[in-house]
């Protein structure tokens, strides 16, 4: 989904739930993700505003506990439908949400797609468990394993796998 498809699904669930100042927010494309968040967290509530995100696309919950400093109750529900998009589970690790007992499933998420699991690697520095699945989804992915091999100082005993995979980006 574009950014121009998500405007409108997000002016389509704003104006489900009466929320007129924050549909015109989400209209003004000079407006980011936190602008968006902020208002429509003045206007109608956390539970609200929580209802609504969770009707769409996963990147949503991300960005929601990326810029709502208080989720609340509603971490669980944030964390888990972030979990459920690679992309999404990156996002909350990469900046830090508090996400608890959801972390090692937003970690585990985003070995789901090789160009995720890199970046978790790269840039996430508690990773749990999780480190030999993330290495071995950078491995199925020549591209990948060739970003990884530059850009990843210690993949131990899968240096040879992820080199071996990386010299087939060069073929």
């Amino acid at each position: 989904m574009d950014q121009d498809e998500q405007r409108a699904l997000g002016v389509s669930v704003a104006e489900q739930l009466q929320a007129a100042e924050t549909a015109a927010v989400i209209r003004d494309k000079t407006k980011c993700m936190a602008d968006i968040l902020a208002t429509a967290l003045a206007e109608k509530g956390l539970d609200v505003l929580v209802s609504g995100i969770l009707q769409g696309p996963p990147q949503w919950a991300a960005e929601t506990l990326r810029h709502v400093a208080h989720p609340g109750l509603h971490r669980d529900a944030l964390a888990a439908r972030a979990a459920t998009d690679p992309e999404a589970a990156f996002t909350v690790l990469y900046y830090g949400a508090d996400v608890g007992a959801h972390r090692d499933a937003l970690v585990a998420a985003t070995a789901d797609d090789p160009v995720w699991a890199h970046m978790t690697l790269r840039e996430v520095p508690d990773l749990g468990g999780h480190r030999e699945t993330l290495l071995a989804a950078v491995a199925a992915d020549p591209a990948s394993a060739r970003f990884t091999l530059e850009q990843v100082a210690d993949l131990g005993d899968h240096r040879e796998v992820i080199a071996a995979a990386a010299a087939q980006a060069a073929l």
